[in-house]
Formats: C-alpha cells, structure tokens, sequence
C-alpha cells in the first residue's frame, strides 16, 4: 500500500517539476522578446 503512495508522490512531483520548466522556459521567452523590442 506504502509503495502505491510512494509511486503516485513520485508522479505527482514529477509533473510539478516539468510544469515548473515549462512556465520557467516560457517567462524567459518573454523576457527576450521584451528586450529586442
């Protein structure tokens, strides 16, 4: 039962992880086009 909970925390943080990068990657690209501008 524990290593179920394990397995799901694991994909959870995984996903908030990736979602943070992508948000990170997207701010950057932002950044930049306000800069050439």
């Amino acid at each position: 039962m524990f290593k179920i909970i394990s397995v799901i925390l694991q994909k959870i943080i995984v996903k908030i992880i990736l979602e943070f990068f992508l948000i990170v990657q997207i701010i950057k690209i932002m950044q930049s086009d306000q800069a050439d501008h």
